[in-house]
């Protein structure tokens, strides 16, 4: 069923290949990493946000200290934010070159971008 659904959104590419799975180390398919695996992070985030925000406004302090950890994860998110534009932006460079782009690579980048930008708003509140 799910090969039906995504059969012109994974185009080149299968959507699922059991055998990858089966024989030897797990493999998935390209489409199903940027699908499946990043939306199940990107979802479990926004999902578990609002209890965050609910249960984790409890602190009487009004400052954020800036400790090693907190810069750590600002340049982390950073990072990831970088490398998903660069991802974005060499689709948008194959495409004007005449490749053909699967449409899952145009969803996976900006889903992470806004994820990541969502995840250091948590993480200053």
């Amino acid at each position: 069923m799910a090969n039906a659904v995504f059969s012109n959104y994974c185009l080149p590419y299968a959507f699922w290949a059991p055998q990858a799975v089966v024989d030897g180390p797990v493999d998935f398919t390209p489409c199903f990493e940027d699908t499946v695996v990043l939306w199940a992070v990107c979802g479990f985030l926004w999902v578990f946000a609002a209890a965050h925000v609910l249960f984790g406004n409890g602190r009487t302090e009004s400052f954020i200290p800036v400790s090693e950890l907190h810069r750590t994860k600002q340049f982390s998110a950073l990072v990831v934010i970088i490398c998903a534009a660069i991802h974005l932006g060499d689709s948008i460079y194959q495409t004007t070159h005449n490749h053909i782009i699967p449409d899952f690579y145009w969803t996976a980048s900006p889903v992470l971008i806004v994820t990541v930008l969502f995840a250091l708003a948590l993480i200053e509140l």
